[in-house]
């Protein structure tokens, strides 16, 4: 406790006029306060750091450089947005925090902040599981004008780091309608046609077609017709290198993994294909497994799925809604 107090004071003193430690400074104070490196706080650490990170949302407009770490460690102690009993309320929290005017303070003028770039996606796509479908939908609406432009409405366009987290971050939103999780699918297999790919490309298509979700009910799953038009579009695909092989073949295998239940599951001739692919490479077994049989995610899988790792000791539970 004494540690998490010790944090705390460092999480105030950032976010304050004296900013110290300095914003790009204040992850590595935490991890050595805490005697462990970001990647091994466990979950019920990352939430009780939320709690403090929330109360200096207001400090966030202190600079460029504070927001950017407001937003990193508040997606990083809140990811993956669910797996604990208030997790929920913490992501709707975090949400007002974003969309609440700034205070005004006497003889103190708050610096005007658009809230955006990379560093704001990743923080969404990270607790986009916390989200209802409402939020979700509003979320969505924010990329599509961006990721699906309306025919001679394009407006400026981000920078291709901004651009491939809000790609992320839309394959993320898995209580999405499904026709729209289609027209994504359908912009990003144009990308997918030969190597090299946008490093985000085969990620993103494998969490909008997966057969099973992360997080999503089963309303929310891609209807198998569609799923297996997007095998047949990318089966043949030639990956140039090693990690574009392994993220190709991992699309693979969840677009046509054995879900257990049969109005999801792309036929016969589809699985058989894929499983021809994945046999003749080198991979983890589990992956044939997934395609051959029904078998949950391992915790290697899971951290893939998501697009890194998660908190130690969290279980992740997929939505009854």
């Amino acid at each position: 406790e004494v540690q998490v107090q010790e944090a705390a004071r460092l999480l105030r003193g950032t976010f304050s006029q004296a900013a110290q430690p300095a914003p790009q400074e204040l992850t590595r104070a935490l991890e050595a306060t805490l005697e462990a490196p970001r990647q091994e706080w466990p979950t019920g650490l990352c939430r009780r750091l939320w709690e403090f990170l929330g109360e200096t949302a207001e400090q966030r407009r202190l600079s460029p450089g504070h927001v950017s770490r407001w937003y990193h460690l508040a997606g990083y102690c809140l990811r993956p947005g669910f797996g604990d009993p208030l997790d929920r309320f913490r992501v709707e929290q975090l949400w007002k925090l974003l969309h609440a005017p700034p205070r005004h303070e006497p003889g103190r003028t708050a610096p005007r902040l658009v809230e955006g770039g990379a560093d704001y996606w990743i923080m969404w796509r990270r607790v986009a599981g916390g989200l209802n479908v409402s939020l979700q939908n509003t979320l969505y609406h924010r990329l599509r004008s961006v990721l699906l432009p309306a025919k001679g409405k394009g407006g400026p366009k981000p920078g291709a780091n901004e651009l491939a987290e809000m790609w992320r971050t839309a394959a993320s939103l898995e209580r999405i309608d499904v026709k729209q999780k289609e027209l994504l699918g359908q912009a990003l297999l144009k990308l997918l046609r030969r190597s090299p790919v946008p490093t985000y490309g085969f990620w993103a298509l494998t969490r909008l077609g997966a057969r099973v979700l992360l997080y999503g009910p089963l309303n929310a799953v891609l209807h198998h017709q569609v799923a297996e038009q997007w095998l047949d579009a990318i089966l043949s695909f030639q990956p140039g290198h090693d990690s574009e092989r392994l993220a190709w073949a991992f699309c693979l295998a969840q677009i046509a993994r054995r879900s257990g239940q049969r109005a999801l599951d792309v036929d016969e001739s589809h699985r058989h294909s894929v499983l021809t692919v994945l046999r003749s490479l080198t991979l983890p077994m589990h992956w044939v497994r997934m395609v051959e049989e029904v078998s949950e995610l391992e915790g290697e899988e899971q951290s893939q799925m998501f697009g890194e790792s998660l908190p130690i000791g969290l279980r992740l539970v997929r939505s009854p809604e």
